[in-house]
Protein backbone atom coordinates (compact mmCIF):
# COMPACT_ATOMS: atom_id res chain seq x y z
CA UNK A 1 0.00 0.00 0.00
CA UNK A 2 0.84 3.86 -0.21
CA UNK A 3 0.18 7.14 0.13
CA UNK A 4 0.98 9.96 -2.46
CA UNK A 5 0.50 13.44 -1.07
CA UNK A 6 0.56 15.51 -4.76
CA UNK A 7 -0.84 14.91 -8.11
CA UNK A 8 -2.11 17.15 -10.58
CA UNK A 9 -4.82 15.16 -11.96
CA UNK A 10 -7.65 17.56 -11.70
CA UNK A 11 -5.97 19.98 -13.49
CA UNK A 12 -5.34 17.74 -16.45
CA UNK A 13 -9.41 17.30 -16.00
CA UNK A 14 -9.34 20.67 -15.82
CA UNK A 15 -7.88 21.60 -19.28
CA UNK A 16 -8.88 18.72 -21.15
CA UNK A 17 -12.77 17.76 -20.68
CA UNK A 18 -12.63 15.09 -23.21
CA UNK A 19 -10.34 13.07 -20.01
CA UNK A 20 -12.61 13.85 -17.71
CA UNK A 21 -12.77 9.91 -16.23
CA UNK A 22 -11.22 9.16 -13.25
CA UNK A 23 -11.54 5.33 -13.56
CA UNK A 24 -9.46 5.47 -16.82
CA UNK A 25 -7.83 7.99 -18.40
CA UNK A 26 -4.49 8.80 -20.85
CA UNK A 27 -3.09 10.51 -17.43
CA UNK A 28 -1.07 9.19 -14.97
CA UNK A 29 -3.38 8.81 -12.12
CA UNK A 30 -7.02 6.87 -12.60
CA UNK A 31 -9.20 4.23 -10.28
CA UNK A 32 -8.00 1.42 -12.72
CA UNK A 33 -4.18 2.06 -11.96
CA UNK A 34 -4.66 3.50 -8.32
CA UNK A 35 -6.31 -0.49 -7.91
CA UNK A 36 -3.25 -1.88 -9.46
CA UNK A 37 -0.27 0.38 -7.75
CA UNK A 38 -2.57 -0.71 -4.15
CA UNK A 39 -2.88 2.85 -3.38
CA UNK A 40 -4.36 3.57 -0.20
CA UNK A 41 -4.92 7.14 -0.58
CA UNK A 42 -3.96 10.11 -3.04
CA UNK A 43 -4.24 13.86 -2.65
CA UNK A 44 -5.85 15.38 -5.57
CA UNK A 45 -4.66 19.27 -5.79
CA UNK A 46 -6.65 21.85 -7.12
CA UNK A 47 -4.39 24.29 -8.52
CA UNK A 48 -4.85 27.18 -9.62
CA UNK A 49 -2.72 28.37 -12.47
CA UNK A 50 -0.84 32.27 -12.08
CA UNK A 51 -2.66 33.48 -14.49
CA UNK A 52 -5.78 32.43 -12.69
CA UNK A 53 -5.36 34.13 -9.25
CA UNK A 54 -8.31 36.56 -9.75
CA UNK A 55 -10.88 34.32 -10.18
CA UNK A 56 -8.72 31.65 -8.60
CA UNK A 57 -11.32 30.67 -5.79
CA UNK A 58 -13.82 30.63 -8.40
CA UNK A 59 -11.76 27.85 -10.11
CA UNK A 60 -10.78 26.28 -7.70
CA UNK A 61 -14.11 25.31 -6.52
CA UNK A 62 -14.85 24.07 -10.42
CA UNK A 63 -12.29 21.79 -9.79
CA UNK A 64 -14.15 20.41 -6.76
CA UNK A 65 -17.09 20.23 -8.66
CA UNK A 66 -15.46 17.77 -11.08
CA UNK A 67 -14.10 15.46 -8.42
CA UNK A 68 -17.35 15.48 -6.64
CA UNK A 69 -18.89 14.78 -9.98
CA UNK A 70 -16.76 11.78 -10.19
CA UNK A 71 -17.23 10.51 -6.51
CA UNK A 72 -21.15 10.07 -7.54
CA UNK A 73 -19.95 8.92 -11.01
CA UNK A 74 -17.73 6.01 -9.57
CA UNK A 75 -19.52 5.85 -5.82
CA UNK A 76 -18.76 1.56 -5.66
CA UNK A 77 -15.00 2.52 -6.31
CA UNK A 78 -14.02 5.37 -5.09
CA UNK A 79 -14.70 7.94 -1.87
CA UNK A 80 -13.41 11.67 -1.00
CA UNK A 81 -12.01 11.28 2.61
CA UNK A 82 -11.63 13.50 5.03
CA UNK A 83 -9.58 11.34 8.06
CA UNK A 84 -7.48 8.28 8.21
CA UNK A 85 -10.30 6.48 9.96
CA UNK A 86 -12.57 7.02 6.79
CA UNK A 87 -9.47 5.64 4.43
CA UNK A 88 -8.94 2.63 6.62
CA UNK A 89 -13.15 2.70 6.00
CA UNK A 90 -13.25 2.44 2.46
CA UNK A 91 -10.10 0.67 2.19
CA UNK A 92 -11.80 -2.78 3.82
CA UNK A 93 -14.51 -1.63 1.60
CA UNK A 94 -12.03 -2.28 -1.61
CA UNK A 95 -12.59 1.31 -2.37
CA UNK A 96 -10.28 4.02 -3.76
CA UNK A 97 -9.78 7.00 -1.47
CA UNK A 98 -8.80 10.31 -2.55
CA UNK A 99 -8.49 13.75 -0.41
CA UNK A 100 -8.87 17.10 -1.87
CA UNK A 101 -5.93 20.02 -1.56
CA UNK A 102 -5.51 23.28 -2.90
CA UNK A 103 -2.34 24.00 -4.80
CA UNK A 104 -1.82 28.12 -4.38
CA UNK A 105 -3.49 30.07 -1.18
CA UNK A 106 -3.67 32.85 -3.83
CA UNK A 107 -7.18 31.85 -4.35
CA UNK A 108 -8.03 33.44 -0.93
CA UNK A 109 -7.45 36.88 -2.38
CA UNK A 110 -7.16 37.71 1.46
CA UNK A 111 -10.27 36.63 2.41
CA UNK A 112 -10.03 34.36 5.24
CA UNK A 113 -13.28 33.20 5.92
CA UNK A 114 -12.08 31.41 2.43
CA UNK A 115 -10.59 28.59 4.18
CA UNK A 116 -13.52 27.36 6.43
CA UNK A 117 -15.61 27.50 3.22
CA UNK A 118 -13.10 25.60 1.57
CA UNK A 119 -13.12 23.22 4.55
CA UNK A 120 -16.47 22.24 4.72
CA UNK A 121 -16.02 21.60 0.95
CA UNK A 122 -13.54 18.73 2.37
CA UNK A 123 -10.41 20.49 1.65
CA UNK A 124 -7.96 19.33 3.74
CA UNK A 125 -4.53 20.63 3.19
CA UNK A 126 -3.37 23.78 1.32
CA UNK A 127 0.24 24.55 -0.30
CA UNK A 128 0.39 28.35 0.71
CA UNK A 129 2.78 29.38 -2.42
CA UNK A 130 3.18 28.58 -6.20
CA UNK A 131 5.49 29.94 -7.88
CA UNK A 132 4.36 33.32 -7.83
CA UNK A 133 4.00 35.91 -4.50
CA UNK A 134 0.53 35.97 -3.55
CA UNK A 135 -1.41 37.60 -0.78
CA UNK A 136 -0.10 34.62 1.62
CA UNK A 137 3.89 35.46 0.89
CA UNK A 138 6.88 35.04 -1.36
CA UNK A 139 7.64 31.79 -3.60
CA UNK A 140 10.93 30.10 -4.22
CA UNK A 141 13.25 31.75 -6.12
CA UNK A 142 16.88 32.17 -7.62
CA UNK A 143 16.55 35.61 -6.22
CA UNK A 144 17.78 36.28 -2.69
CA UNK A 145 16.31 39.70 -2.41
CA UNK A 146 12.86 37.21 -3.12
CA UNK A 147 13.89 34.25 -1.66
CA UNK A 148 14.43 35.56 2.00
CA UNK A 149 11.17 37.23 2.39
CA UNK A 150 8.64 35.75 4.75
CA UNK A 151 4.85 35.54 5.51
CA UNK A 152 2.77 38.48 5.09
CA UNK A 153 0.57 39.25 8.24
CA UNK A 154 -2.44 37.47 5.80
CA UNK A 155 0.14 34.31 5.89
CA UNK A 156 0.54 34.58 9.37
CA UNK A 157 -3.11 34.44 9.76
CA UNK A 158 -3.77 31.75 7.19
CA UNK A 159 -1.60 29.57 9.40
CA UNK A 160 -3.10 30.24 12.40
CA UNK A 161 -6.50 29.32 11.04
CA UNK A 162 -5.44 26.30 9.62
CA UNK A 163 -4.13 25.09 12.73
CA UNK A 164 -7.10 25.97 14.47
CA UNK A 165 -9.36 23.71 11.64
CA UNK A 166 -7.23 20.84 11.08
CA UNK A 167 -6.07 22.08 7.77
CA UNK A 168 -2.19 20.86 6.63
CA UNK A 169 0.04 23.53 6.14
CA UNK A 170 1.74 22.37 2.61
CA UNK A 171 5.38 24.53 2.46
CA UNK A 172 6.55 23.64 -0.73
CA UNK A 173 7.43 25.93 -3.06
CA UNK A 174 7.59 28.53 -0.15
CA UNK A 175 10.32 30.82 0.05
CA UNK A 176 12.96 30.23 2.35
CA UNK A 177 12.14 32.97 4.77
CA UNK A 178 8.11 31.63 4.52
CA UNK A 179 9.60 28.31 5.17
CA UNK A 180 11.08 29.51 8.49
CA UNK A 181 7.74 31.54 9.67
CA UNK A 182 5.43 28.78 9.30
CA UNK A 183 7.98 26.24 11.43
CA UNK A 184 8.39 29.28 14.05
CA UNK A 185 4.89 29.85 14.17
CA UNK A 186 2.94 26.77 13.37
CA UNK A 187 1.27 25.02 16.26
CA UNK A 188 0.67 21.92 14.60
CA UNK A 189 3.17 19.84 12.35
CA UNK A 190 3.52 20.96 8.70
CA UNK A 191 4.50 18.86 5.76
CA UNK A 192 6.52 19.74 2.15
CA UNK A 193 4.41 17.53 0.08
CA UNK A 194 6.40 17.22 -3.02
CA UNK A 195 10.04 18.43 -2.81
CA UNK A 196 13.65 17.06 -2.60
CA UNK A 197 17.05 17.66 -1.12
CA UNK A 198 18.74 20.65 -2.32
CA UNK A 199 22.19 19.47 -1.11
CA UNK A 200 21.88 16.79 -4.17
CA UNK A 201 19.40 18.56 -6.49
CA UNK A 202 20.84 22.84 -5.79
CA UNK A 203 16.81 23.67 -6.50
CA UNK A 204 15.03 26.48 -4.99
CA UNK A 205 12.02 24.04 -4.71
CA UNK A 206 14.12 21.60 -2.66
CA UNK A 207 15.03 21.78 0.88
CA UNK A 208 18.20 22.56 2.38
CA UNK A 209 19.47 20.36 5.28
CA UNK A 210 18.43 22.93 7.60
CA UNK A 211 14.83 22.92 6.60
CA UNK A 212 14.73 18.63 6.32
CA UNK A 213 15.77 18.89 10.05
CA UNK A 214 13.40 21.49 10.92
CA UNK A 215 10.52 19.44 9.74
CA UNK A 216 11.61 16.04 11.18
CA UNK A 217 11.94 18.18 14.97
CA UNK A 218 8.64 19.67 14.57
CA UNK A 219 6.64 16.13 13.83
CA UNK A 220 6.57 16.68 9.15
CA UNK A 221 7.17 14.41 6.85
CA UNK A 222 8.44 15.26 3.01
CA UNK A 223 7.01 13.90 0.24
CA UNK A 224 9.30 12.90 -2.33
CA UNK A 225 8.74 14.28 -6.10
CA UNK A 226 9.01 12.39 -9.48
CA UNK A 227 10.05 15.65 -11.25
CA UNK A 228 13.56 14.98 -12.62
CA UNK A 229 14.74 18.89 -12.47
CA UNK A 230 13.92 18.59 -8.69
CA UNK A 231 16.02 15.01 -8.86
CA UNK A 232 18.81 15.66 -11.01
CA UNK A 233 18.18 17.65 -14.31
CA UNK A 234 21.17 16.40 -15.73
CA UNK A 235 20.39 13.16 -16.10
CA UNK A 236 18.26 11.02 -18.90
CA UNK A 237 17.92 7.81 -17.29
CA UNK A 238 19.17 6.73 -14.06
CA UNK A 239 16.78 8.93 -12.19
CA UNK A 240 15.44 6.34 -9.93
CA UNK A 241 18.31 5.39 -8.65
CA UNK A 242 19.19 8.80 -7.98
CA UNK A 243 16.03 9.66 -6.07
CA UNK A 244 16.84 6.84 -3.69
CA UNK A 245 20.12 8.55 -3.17
CA UNK A 246 17.71 11.76 -1.86
CA UNK A 247 15.42 9.36 -0.05
CA UNK A 248 18.72 7.96 2.01
CA UNK A 249 20.22 11.46 2.01
CA UNK A 250 17.06 13.17 3.89
CA UNK A 251 16.68 9.73 6.00
CA UNK A 252 20.33 10.65 7.28
CA UNK A 253 19.31 14.42 7.67
CA UNK A 254 16.12 13.83 9.63
CA UNK A 255 15.27 10.36 10.24
CA UNK A 256 13.45 7.58 8.11
CA UNK A 257 9.95 8.81 9.69
CA UNK A 258 10.05 12.06 8.08
CA UNK A 259 10.17 10.31 4.51
CA UNK A 260 6.52 9.94 2.28
CA UNK A 261 5.77 10.38 -1.38
CA UNK A 262 4.65 13.21 -3.29
CA UNK A 263 4.94 12.02 -6.96
CA UNK A 264 3.55 15.11 -8.59
CA UNK A 265 1.90 12.94 -11.11
CA UNK A 266 0.57 14.62 -13.86
CA UNK A 267 1.93 18.23 -12.69
CA UNK A 268 5.12 16.95 -14.01
CA UNK A 269 7.09 16.74 -17.63
CA UNK A 270 9.94 14.84 -19.08
CA UNK A 271 11.73 11.82 -18.67
CA UNK A 272 9.61 9.16 -16.15
CA UNK A 273 11.02 6.36 -15.33
CA UNK A 274 7.65 5.90 -13.04
CA UNK A 275 4.87 7.08 -15.44
CA UNK A 276 1.57 6.30 -13.79
CA UNK A 277 0.32 5.42 -10.24
CA UNK A 278 0.05 1.68 -11.55
CA UNK A 279 3.83 1.40 -11.71
CA UNK A 280 5.01 2.32 -7.84
CA UNK A 281 6.33 -0.97 -7.27
CA UNK A 282 9.53 0.05 -9.32
CA UNK A 283 10.19 2.47 -6.19
CA UNK A 284 10.00 -0.14 -4.05
CA UNK A 285 12.22 -2.04 -6.08
CA UNK A 286 14.66 0.45 -6.29
CA UNK A 287 14.47 0.95 -2.28
CA UNK A 288 15.58 -2.82 -1.89
CA UNK A 289 18.61 -2.37 -4.16
CA UNK A 290 19.31 0.07 -1.50
CA UNK A 291 19.40 -1.53 1.15
CA UNK A 292 16.18 -0.23 2.78
CA UNK A 293 14.38 -3.11 4.93
CA UNK A 294 10.75 -3.95 4.53
CA UNK A 295 9.40 -2.21 7.49
CA UNK A 296 11.39 1.24 6.39
CA UNK A 297 9.58 0.92 2.97
CA UNK A 298 6.44 0.71 4.16
CA UNK A 299 7.39 3.42 6.19
CA UNK A 300 7.63 5.57 3.05
CA UNK A 301 4.75 3.50 1.20
CA UNK A 302 2.35 5.03 3.65
CA UNK A 303 3.15 4.53 7.76
CA UNK A 304 4.35 7.61 7.97
CA UNK A 305 2.28 9.61 6.28
CA UNK A 306 -0.82 7.70 8.05
CA UNK A 307 0.81 8.81 11.16
CA UNK A 308 1.15 12.10 10.50
CA UNK A 309 -2.28 12.86 8.51
CA UNK A 310 -3.80 11.06 11.96
CA UNK A 311 -2.14 13.29 13.90
CA UNK A 312 -2.86 17.00 12.57
CA UNK A 313 -6.47 16.08 10.95
CA UNK A 314 -9.68 16.90 13.10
Amino acid sequence: MYIDLHCDTLWKFMEDKGQRNLLHNSFSVDIERLRKGNSLLQLFACFVPSAQIEDGYEYGMKMIAIMEDQEKLWKNQFSIVTSMEEVWKNHGLDKQNGMLTVEDGGMLCGRLERLDDLYKKRIRLMTLLWNDENCIGYPNSTDPGIMNKGLKPFGFEVVQRMNELGMIVDVSHLSDGGFWDVIKHSKEPVLASHSNSRNLCNHPRNLTDEMVKALANHGGIIGVNFYHRFIDDALEEGLLDRLTEHIVHMRNQGGIDLIALGTDFDGITGPLEIPDCGQMELLWMALRRKGFSEADIEKIQYKNAARFLNEVLK
